[in-house]
């Protein structure tokens, strides 16, 4: 059992137009072992439905905060941690509206590897992965690696996996980038954390777990998966994004090798059919212009 009565854990969710699944995530945290002081509700929705919900629970532990816009994920996520900052936390849980905790011990077990000082932990969370700076890819850790060691140092944690930030990488000024607004917005964030000198941390007991609750155990990544076309556009942003953290870390020949295997891509893809093919190069091609011109943002 976590014993350490003076450390001060906030959360935060993100959220845009759910009301229907937003309740049984905040039902879920709020029943973790080790559940946040104060639950921050940012709401990029352009309706009040979320808002009259949240209200109508009547829970002081929760708190309501309207963007006004969609600032998709990263603007949201900058949103939340800043304010949660200013109120003093220590500890702050960056979620979502659909990725609950797996496991009810989840932000107990995060928090006791977070208070581990020797190891300068920056973030915490339950599945990390390491980033390949040559070809600027994110690589999978090996199942073998987790049954070895208590816990293991990545290079980046998925907000949908329980990320918990120590807000001392906040008040170095490091933030999410809210011009990303949606695709690999912590992995920028999680990069600019590592540069700072902080460490990020996953459990390994918690993360083997993951993988046998999920079957990700011994998984083979897949070269091409066909996507469903009203998902296609979120290529997009992944690719537009990608090419954004590359140029700011300077790793050119990583840069080179994910516009060729964008091109592959989009090459490959024409053998699900022409129509699927065509609206795949054309997100694709818009992708890698706008991520060489640094055009960010949302989309128009």
């Amino acid at each position: 059992m976590d014993n350490n009565s003076d450390r001060k854990f906030a959360g935060f969710v993100m959220t845009y137009e759910r009301p229907e699944i937003i309740l049984d995530t905040i039902s879920k945290i709020f029943e973790q072992s080790l559940p946040p002081e104060k639950l921050l509700i940012v709401d990029n929705s352009e309706t009040d439905k979320t808002q009259k919900l949240i209200e109508g629970l009547g829970d002081s532990r929760l708190e309501y905060f309207r963007v006004g816009h969609n600032a998709g994920p990263a603007g949201a996520a900058k949103i939340g941690l800043q304010k949660l900052v200013l109120e003093g936390y220590d500890w702050i849980y960056w979620g979502d509206d659909d990725d609950p905790p797996a496991f009810p011990d989840m932000f107990e077990r995060l928090l006791i590897l977070g208070d581990t000082q020797n190891v300068k932990p920056g973030i915490v969370g339950c599945v990390g992965q390491y980033f390949n700076r040559r070809k600027g890819d994110v690589i999978r850790v090996p199942d073998e690696l987790l049954s070895n060691s208590d816990f293991v140092k990545v290079d980046s944690i998925a907000g949908n996996q329980s990320m918990i930030i120590n807000t001392e990488v906040v008040r170095k000024g490091i933030l999410p980038d809210e011009r990303l607004f949606f695709g690999f917005e912590e992995l920028d964030f999680c990069l600019r954390v590592k540069k700072a000198g902080f460490n990020l941390l996953v459990p390994c007991d918690l993360f083997i777990r993951s993988r046998v609750k999920y079957n990700r155990i011994n998984l083979q990544k897949s070269i091409y998966i066909k996507q469903e076309i009203s998902k296609l556009p979120r290529q997009y942003y992944s690719i537009r994004n990608m090419l954004f953290i590359l140029k700011s870390n300077n790793l050119w020949i990583a840069l080179i090798f994910q516009i060729a295997k964008s091109i592959a891509k989009a090459v490959y893809a024409f053998r699900y059919g022409m129509e699927y093919g065509r609206l795949n190069l054309k997100w694709i091609a818009r992708g890698l212009l706008d991520g060489i011109m640094d055009r960010l943002g949302k989309l128009k």
